[in-house]
């Protein structure tokens, strides 16, 4: 890279070489010198958007303080250590998914543009990605820190003890954000894998602590001024890593390979772009393939009959090929036991469709596949119907499965004290509606932008993207609302089953069906007409 030049008194200009903050410096430049819009203008033309804010802000403020007043009568043993240990579960949560984001994007990212010239430079890589490193560090602790102390919230703590878990699971999450970017200069994976699992199984652990407790499983006698200290000396053992791992990633900035800067790059752009246009199963696919790309190679097996089995055998050659979708299924079975045991019985149905539409999408591969490319269907000696139900029937099994082991949940924690036969109906209708709304979102036709446009206040979008948000989750609404108001479960049984017919596709082979009898029809009357002109 040539910077300034200067002349000697022996001949031409000599070149010198660039520093890092001239390259940036022309960066920033070259970034404003092309923006249409200041940031006053956006905030003065941005005041519905500032009064909306207000608005929920003081609608999510009463809600707070009105779950703090519910929560101050807390009196059982069971709500008072699922209160307890409620942050200590949303905080690792909040790792666990940290740590997955940092593995699959960096943490520290390069955009395709810097990767072709910027890092080709003869200049420093450590000064250039230095400030994305402390940034990156710095927005993972305020996430944190504003998730769990919006949980505490929630939950009635004091403003003291909101302060402090806060402060310590936000350094918690910079310590790990911060240990991922020294991994990345390694150029290996295995150390925040192993570490995401056991972020994962703790959540867990915890989660079937607060159900134990919440269901008079096991008791425990560790009060709140415990969990208080632990927590402190958590944040002083996260401060000290955060610290530590930080000033070791520094030191360390300049042995990342710009492959590795590059990828993450061209990935957020990627799902930017899917994100902009509202299209998730797009997203998903984005993912999905990176994933693939990870592993590299697989070794192949050998298939088992013809026709529909052959395709069901091959989703169950799947399930051990990637065992990591368990582990979201094994979470998701412990959600109803939870959601009942923190009192919350009537929404349980809701909450856990929710969860499991979110385990039972990596279960549907071979449907996302069939889906995205219409052609590829009809390769197969089998209906389209068939099609579906084939792809279909390994997620339905695992629902199936889900619905056997969330069945205790309905009866040991409903105060009306449900039969074994009308739970079980309540597991199946909350399985039912997890599985038809992944096979909806899954199974998403993509956006057509042929369509005439729909003006709205950002801009010209399809009439369809709009839907596109909900699908899936207006399958799980029409279900089990029901069961939220005290309906017959008959109700949504009923409702259950129409969606299943919409999903299966057999209202579009009906109405392609019916368009076929009315154009043969037609011809065989105009065949009639010219046989009579004729004769």
């Amino acid at each position: 890279m040539i910077g300034s030049s200067g002349k000697t008194d022996s001949g031409p200009a000599v070149p010198t070489q660039a520093s890092v903050a001239e390259l940036k410096a022309i960066m920033r430049s070259w970034r404003r010198g092309r923006a249409t819009l200041t940031l006053g203008q956006a905030l003065s033309d941005g005041y519905i958007a500032v009064v909306g804010v207000l608005v929920i802000g003081a609608m999510l403020w009463g809600g707070i303080r009105l779950a703090q007043s519910g929560a101050a009568v807390c009196g059982t043993a069971g709500c008072a250590i699922g209160r307890t240990l409620l942050p200590w579960v949303a905080a690792l949560t909040l790792f666990t998914a940290a740590l997955a984001v940092a593995r699959l994007l960096g943490p520290v990212v390069a955009s395709a543009a810097e990767g072709t010239w910027l890092l080709d430079t003869p200049i420093n890589r450590a000064k250039l990605l230095r400030g994305r490193l402390l940034a990156v560090v710095l927005v993972q602790v305020a996430g944190s820190a504003l998730a769990v102390s919006a949980v505490m919230a929630l939950a009635g703590y004091s403003p003291r003890q909101i302060v402090l878990w806060a402060a310590a699971f936000g350094l918690g999450g910079g310590w790990l954000t911060a240990a991922a970017a020294v991994e990345q200069t390694y150029l290996r994976n295995w150390a925040m894998n192993t570490l995401q699992w056991l972020c994962g199984m703790a959540a867990v652990g915890m989660l079937v602590t607060v159900t134990g407790m919440g269901a008079g499983w096991f008791a425990t006698s560790l009060s709140e001024s415990l969990w208080d200290r632990l927590t402190g000396g958590f944040g002083i053992v996260a401060a000290a890593g955060l610290l530590l791992c930080s000033l070791w990633a520094l030191a360390r900035l300049d042995h990342i390979h710009r492959g590795r800067l590059v990828s993450g790059g061209s990935l957020i752009a990627s799902l930017q772009g899917a994100a902009y246009a509202l299209n998730f199963a797009l997203l998903w696919d984005i993912l999905t393939e990176r994933s693939a790309k990870n592993i590299g190679h697989v070794m192949p097996r050998t298939g088992r009959g013809r026709g529909a089995w052959a395709v069901v055998w091959r989703d169950v050659q799947r399930l051990t090929r990637y065992p990591r979708r368990w582990g979201l299924f094994s979470a998701s079975v412990g959600v109803p036991y939870a959601v009942n045991a923190l009192g919350f019985q009537a929404f349980a149905p809701t909450v856990s469709a929710v969860v499991l539409l979110v385990a039972l999408v990596p279960f549907l591969g071979s449907l996302r596949a069939m889906a995205r490319t219409a052609s590829l269907p009809r390769l197969f000696p089998m209906s389209e119907i068939g099609v579906r139900l084939s792809t279909s029937a390994v997620a339905a099994g695992v629902g199936l499965l889900w619905a056997l082991l969330a069945t205790p949940s309905f009866l040991c924690f409903d105060d009306s004290k449900l039969g074994w036969a009308e739970g079980f109906a309540w597991s199946v209708v909350t399985a039912a509606a997890g599985l038809l709304a992944a096979i909806r979102w899954v199974s998403a036709p993509p956006i057509d932008y042929g369509q005439p446009l729909l003006q709205v206040g950002f801009g010209a979008v399809p009439p369809t993207l709009t839907g596109d948000v909900f699908r899936g989750f207006d399958f799980i609404a029409f279900i089990t609302i029901p069961l939220v108001l005290g309906w017959p479960v008959g109700l949504s049984l009923g409702g259950a089953i129409s969606c299943g017919c919409s999903v299966s596709g057999a209202p579009e082979l009906l109405r392609r069906k019916r368009l076929e009898r009315r154009r043969a029809k037609k011809e065989r009357r105009e065949a009639q007409l010219i046989k009579a002109t004729l004769t």
